[in-house]
């Protein structure tokens, strides 16, 4: 009977709710800090305020509660049933140093292609307005090469390309990737 009430209960109420009308029940103890939260954020959206033990607690649930839970509240926030839309820019294409089998400008490959610098700022730019227009919402950057290290002025650059457009594009969300 009590098994048949918490099923029933946990259909109708939100996991605190099942919490406080059973804490005498143990299944009150077995709702997960991930339970809790998805809720929560359901309701009231995403927070920023985190204390060090509420994220513990949400770290400490049960896997399959994160992934169940997590599914939840993506769900109630993404448009699920839509395909998001990327785009892929290589803005320093060739000369990578690095031996990456999955990549095709690898130095594994012979690709004939010959290095280039990185693009310039207006190009760039271009291309990322180019991408949200045509439905883009992610715009992502591909640079061949291993590290930023000698290529501080490079990667400079990119922040600030990266600063650009977040700027002038609003919501664009935006991936810098090493080779392509």
């Amino acid at each position: 009977m009590m098994l048949m009430a918490r099923s029933l209960c946990s259909r109708l109420h939100p996991p605190l709710a099942v919490a406080a009308a059973f804490s005498s029940v143990p299944y009150a103890a077995s709702v997960s800090a991930a339970a809790v939260e998805a809720e929560r954020t359901i309701r009231n959206g995403p927070r920023n305020d985190w204390s060090r033990p509420e994220i513990q607690a949400v770290y400490d649930s049960p896997l399959l509660d994160l992934l169940f839970h997590g599914a939840q509240v993506h769900r109630n926030v993404h448009k699920f049933k839509e395909v998001q839309q990327c785009t892929l820019l290589s803005i320093k294409t060739g000369g990578c140093s690095e031996d990456c089998s999955y990549c095709p400008q690898s130095s594994r490959y012979d690709t004939g292609l010959k290095a280039q610098k990185l693009m310039n700022k207006d190009a760039v730019l271009e291309a990322a307005k180019k991408a949200k227009e045509a439905g883009s919402t992610r715009f992502c950057m591909g640079a061949a090469w291993r590290e930023t290290i000698g290529r501080k002025t490079n990667f400079n650059q990119i922040l600030e390309y990266v600063k650009e457009i977040r700027y002038s594009l609003e919501y664009f969300i935006i991936t810098i990737k090493h080779g392509i």
